[in-house]
């Protein structure tokens, strides 16, 4: 009876090892051929246009933070210090010049105009969705999907989702 119970436990033990060879060798095939998909589809190049957005689309996306919060409280000027100490606690390893740079580009461009205009909402919001965009772009390349309903459903696609990410960082 102990020999048999040995013997099961062997049997099992052999059967978890190649299980487990199986387990691994599936995941360095799958590991080598997402990174042969990502190399063949110039997946470093949209990264870096996504992060050259990025760069570009930061200071419209923090007016617009500021812009929206200060719609909803009624006090720009509050909604400007609430938005940079935000900014400031959520990256605290980012250099201190670099935020200074950020805080002084944004006095400067809130000085001209104290008050809320859904002009400057709406041309701040389009030039925020100019990362989402190169995010979708990016995803739709590198996963090779097409693209359905043509340019003015993508179109409206975009801003639906760029909009509820405005919604989403803002709240």
């Amino acid at each position: 009876m102990l020999e048999e119970q040995g013997s099961k436990i062997i049997k099992m033990s052999g059967q978890t090892e190649v299980r487990m060879y199986q387990l691994a060798l599936n995941y360095i095939n799958r590991l080598f051929a997402g990174y042969y998909i990502f190399k063949k589809r110039k997946g470093s190049i949209v990264a870096g246009a996504a992060t050259f957005f990025a760069i570009l689309s930061f200071v419209p996306m923090i007016l617009l933070a500021i812009k929206s919060v200060g719609l909803l409280s009624g006090n720009v000027l509050e909604a400007k210090v609430y938005v940079l100490q935000a900014l400031k606690d959520n990256l605290p390893q980012v250099a201190p010049w670099i935020i200074k740079s950020i805080e002084k580009i944004v006095k400067t461009q809130l000085s001209g105009n104290s008050g809320f205009s859904w002009i400057n909402f709406f041309l701040l919001g389009y030039a925020s969705l100019g990362f989402l965009e190169s995010l979708m772009f990016g995803i739709s390349t590198i996963t090779k999907t097409e693209t359905k309903g043509g340019f003015i459903i993508e179109t409206v696609k975009g801003f639906l989702n760029g909009a509820f990410l405005g919604v989403f960082l803002v709240t």
